[in-house]
């Protein structure tokens, strides 16, 4: 088929007018729809994450004879006056070992999923939560998770401390979706122990959990 000079002109005038315009719709996904997609992954991978980790850290809390007489040492003195908490670092380390290494099995397993978002949940309505074709995630592992134990200590009353432990994640991870990923990082500290010390506490107190 023959085209005119003028056809053609209009032809290519169509063909770059097409490109800009899919350039300019690829800059408005990215810009503004990429990045509320990405905040919806990004709550979504930590809520998987963090249901993971919880459901272990309870398994392995159940299985293990998790006692705070056992993990917490408290010496006092004749007068009945607290001189030492000593923490069980032996046992705190294992624990979070292993609650770190099958964290990491279940992550490793995630990241070979894909984790989809209905359309509909950027809009924020109940109603539109499940609507609309779903966007695929993915979720990459950046480096190991870290698992640790720490505690925290707070005034309770009239010489009575509250003494919580804690088992945090800390996790980093990449989170794609067509066109555009970030980085993100996780921090979540779960509360697995808490008791009331009656009498004062030290100041200082050796081995600390905390680092």
């Amino acid at each position: 088929m023959y085209l005119a000079p003028y056809q053609i002109q209009r032809l290519k005038s169509f063909f770059i007018l097409m490109v800009i315009l899919l350039l300019i719709f690829t800059l408005v996904v990215e810009h503004y729809l990429g990045s509320l997609f990405l905040n919806l992954a990004k709550i979504r991978i930590n809520q998987l994450l963090t249901e993971k980790f919880t459901y272990i850290v309870l398994q392995e809390v159940a299985k293990a004879d998790f006692q705070y007489e056992k993990l917490i040492h408290i010496e006092k003195d004749e007068k009945g006056k607290i001189t030492l908490v000593q923490a069980n670092t032996i046992i705190f380390n294992k624990f979070a070992a292993t609650v770190g290494n099958k964290l990491q099995k279940e992550i490793n397993s995630l990241a070979a999923q894909r984790v989809e978002i209905p359309l509909g949940q950027m809009f924020g309505i109940r109603v539109l939560a499940a609507v609309g074709p779903k966007i695929k995630i993915r979720f990459i592992p950046m480096g190991f998770v870290e698992v640790k134990c720490s505690d925290s200590f707070q005034s309770g009353g009239l010489n009575q401390t509250r003494h919580q432990l804690y088992i945090t994640l800390n996790a980093s991870y990449k989170v794609a979706i067509p066109l555009v990923s970030a980085p993100e990082k996780l921090s979540y500290k779960l509360p697995v122990i808490e008791t009331v010390i009656v009498g004062e506490v030290p100041q200082i107190m050796l081995p600390s959990l905390q680092k």
